[in-house]
């Protein structure tokens, strides 16, 4: 697993809040996926996403926040009951898992780890995240993607 640096668009999400553990944000998965069932939301073949506030060796577990979403065009009004998250646009560092998503600890290790001791890449301001490309549903385990990323400085 080799990070790699790259320029990301800004991205909108429809988003439903988490508070407690990291690995425990499948129940916000399931509550957003019952708003956006209820409202009618076109998802189609959706990209979801998870956005992460806190630093986990500073915060708590019970107090770590995180956002379970779905990628929405910026035009697009978002349901009630759900809550708009920007990602902004800029530089992050990127580390494409494929696997199951009990292997996305040690994912999240390395490229925390590459921010750490990578010499040119310093942390920036701003949520790390993870997006979906495919759906765990309809995906055997061993052929998940999940690109993570970490924003850089300037």
């Amino acid at each position: 697993m080799t990070p790699d640096v790259v320029d990301r668009p800004a991205v909108r999400l429809a988003t439903v809040r988490h508070v407690g553990p990291y690995h425990e944000i499948g129940s916000a998965f399931a509550r957003l996926e019952a708003v956006l069932t209820e409202a009618g939301f076109p998802v189609g073949p959706a990209i979801m996403a998870a956005v992460f506030h806190d630093n986990p060796q500073a915060t708590p577990a019970a107090e770590l926040r995180s956002d379970a979403g779905v990628v929405v065009a910026p035009d697009i009004g978002i349901p009630a009951g759900l809550t708009p998250v920007d990602l902004p646009a800029g530089r992050y560092l990127h580390l494409r898992h494929l696997g199951p998503y009990s292997g996305l600890p040690v994912a999240w290790g390395s490229l925390r780890r590459a921010v750490l001791t990578g010499g040119d890449h310093r942390r920036g301001d701003g949520a790390g995240f993870e997006l979906y490309p495919n759906n765990p549903i309809t995906t055997a385990p061993d052929d998940l993607i999940t690109d993570l990323y970490i924003p850089l400085a300037d």
